[in-house]
């Protein structure tokens, strides 16, 4: 994976400043297109996420908070 890592590197470097500027110029753009679309679909999955996931009716809510809040009074009581 290194030695994979290490050739693409080099592949691009020689592609961005090593070649005809045309070609450069190419690359570069595709490297930007490709990193927005990436941005973009991280973006898309987070929403996505965010609709799918359910949420928790807030009777449901309080009762969590307070099985909480009782936990921590018993634990500071006996603490104490």
């Amino acid at each position: 994976m290194i030695v994979l890592s290490l050739v693409l590197f080099i592949i691009y470097t020689y592609l961005v400043y090593f070649v005809d500027e045309k070609i450069s110029f190419i690359v570069i753009k595709t490297t930007v297109y490709l990193s927005v679309v990436v941005l973009i679909v991280a973006f898309m999955y987070v929403g996505y996420a965010l609709i799918k996931t359910p949420s928790i009716p807030p009777e449901e809510l309080e009762k969590i908070i307070d099985e909480i809040l009782k936990e921590e009074n018993q634990q500071n009581n006996t603490s104490s």
